[in-house]
């Protein structure tokens, strides 16, 4: 109902072209087809075993997509993202079985001011497939934004964001594979401190899947 009166006054524009009437009209829709690999791709990051990227994006599509999405709120835009991540999701680790995925959370405050957690909303195609989603990790402290700060400034503004849940991750065996679910990675600095938050609890077997490597 709320994206009905939603799209009322503030109608779906494609993100690629802007034409009016879908958040990615016909013609765009070849060409995002052409230029998305959703081939995954791996990037390092400090703490975790690896990280999945989801796709390449030559022609910026999903950078669009992201921006609208979170920033002006084009909420359908969170669908077509959601396919892509799960996608990634089978493709990259091919079972179910011992994994919980944990979307990076969001601050109080944040989370209001924006309206939802977009690692929250990746999710929820996973769940339709009957995989394990827990809000494992906490975000207790409050951070200025991280675009524009350099890697030493990220990690001193992440430092000690984030605990773990005392009572969820007592129901955990620590064998299982946590894989950290967010929308973009850059430095990677977010995903060490939620990696190292979780290995201070035993947890070894940590991995991410990110929808959009950004720079």
């Amino acid at each position: 109902m709320l994206q009905f009166f939603l799209n009322l006054l503030f109608p779906p524009r494609c993100v690629q072209c802007q034409k009016i009437g879908s958040w990615l009209c016909g013609g765009c829709s070849k060409s995002f087809e052409k230029n998305i690999s959703c081939e995954i791709s791996y990037y390092s990051v400090q703490g975790l075993d690896q990280v999945m990227i989801a796709c390449r994006d030559t022609s910026h599509t999903v950078a669009r997509f992201l921006y609208a999405w979170k920033y002006h709120r084009w909420l359908g835009a969170g669908e077509v993202l959601q396919k892509i991540l799960a996608r990634a999701f089978f493709d990259g680790l091919q079972t179910t079985e011992n994994i919980v995925c944990v979307p990076i959370p969001l601050h109080a405050k944040k989370l209001a001011s924006r309206g939802f957690n977009q690692a929250e909303v990746l999710v929820r195609e996973l769940r339709v497939w009957s995989v394990a989603v827990l809000p494992l990790l906490l975000r207790k402290k409050a951070t200025i934004t991280q675009v524009g700060l350099s890697k030493e400034k990220r990690k001193e503004n992440l430092k000690g964001a984030f605990v773990v849940n005392d009572i969820l991750h007592q129901q955990i065996d620590r064998k299982t594979t946590i894989v950290l679910i967010d929308d973009i990675v850059t430095s990677g600095t977010t995903l060490t401190e939620c990696a190292n938050a979780l290995r201070r609890h035993g947890f070894h077997h940590i991995v991410a899947l990110v929808l959009h490597r950004g720079t």
